[in-house]
């Protein structure tokens, strides 16, 4: 429930704090004093826009290297393919 004043719960309108996990499933250590969210949007833009066998699946690659959304996103990146657009699309 939104407060007066307040943005809503989830609502990417609020401060981002970002917190690293290693592959071992750990907390890395780090205060984001900007530094962090710097690398996480860095990473982040590098993962969403590749379209490699790699990346997520959100987008395909035509010939002169423009990107357009991959039509078979549900299968490359999974049922929440749809969140995940709309995420990039409130970061970006």
């Amino acid at each position: 429930q939104a407060r007066p004043g307040q943005p809503p719960p989830g609502s990417l309108k609020a401060t981002v704090r970002v917190q690293f996990v290693n592959q071992h499933g750990v907390e890395e250590a780090g205060v984001d004093g900007g530094g962090l969210f710097k690398d996480f949007l860095s990473a982040f833009i590098e993962e969403a826009f590749d379209p490699a066998a790699t990346g997520p699946g959100l987008f395909v690659e035509t010939p002169d290297r423009t990107l357009y959304p991959n039509p078979a996103s549900l299968h490359r990146a999974g049922p929440d393919h749809l969140r995940k657009l709309e995420f990039m699309g409130a970061i970006l």
